[in-house]
């Protein structure tokens, strides 16, 4: 297979995956909610785009929560039970990189351009 993309934006497609999966897999397993701004910064996007990365709803998805509600929004508007067994929301971006830390978890390094 020949690949005939620019390379840059392949990696920077695989990074923002692997940092996706890693915030969600992190949230499920701390049961914390994170709100759409946080997780946009993170990955840098813009937060409307944020579903676009969750992709379809699911219970890891609805770890990704509005700011005014700290509830699932847009196409994500189902909580799990699970989502209310802590009132731990995270709301800034440090808050997030600390918690991440904390729990042993790495963010992937962005791909050098």
């Amino acid at each position: 297979m020949v690949f005939k993309g620019n390379l840059m934006t392949l990696l920077e497609g695989q990074w923002k995956r692997v940092s996706v999966d890693l915030i969600l897999y992190f949230c499920n397993r701390e049961e914390i909610r994170v709100i759409y701004s946080v997780f946009a910064e993170i990955i840098e996007i813009k937060p409307k785009s944020v579903g676009d990365y969750l992709g379809k709803p699911s219970k890891w998805s609805s770890w990704v929560v509005r700011k005014d509600t700290k509830l699932p929004g847009g196409k994500f508007p189902v909580p799990y039970p699970k989502n209310f067994k802590s009132s731990k929301v995270i709301e800034s971006t440090e808050e997030l990189i600390e918690a991440l830390k904390a729990a042993g978890f790495v963010i992937p390094p962005k791909p050098e351009k």
